[in-house]
């Protein structure tokens, strides 16, 4: 979210994957900058495997992101190479 700029509720990650590659389904730990910057689960587990969407836009801080202007959320996670069909 650019420094300056409002503080976005409810916001879902998405990751549009590219072919092979899918989200492994494991559970992962956002990283906030600052780190005492932005709040929502303390892990969150992405839904479907390309893409891939974690939290649920418009959702409560247990289920979405909440990013203050200067702030960022960064989520690191596994994929899996599936044979290309």
């Amino acid at each position: 979210n650019p420094a300056g700029g409002g503080t976005a509720y409810g916001v879902a990650l998405t990751d549009d994957l590219p072919t092979p590659f899918t989200y492994d389904g494991a559970a992962v730990t956002p990283a906030y900058s600052p780190a005492a910057c932005g709040t929502g689960p303390a892990t969150v587990t992405g839904a479907g495997t390309d893409p891939v969407v974690f939290g649920s836009a418009g959702g409560g801080s247990s289920a979405a992101f909440t990013i203050p202007g200067g702030c960022t959320v960064s989520l690191t996670f596994n994929a899996n190479l599936n044979a290309a069909g």
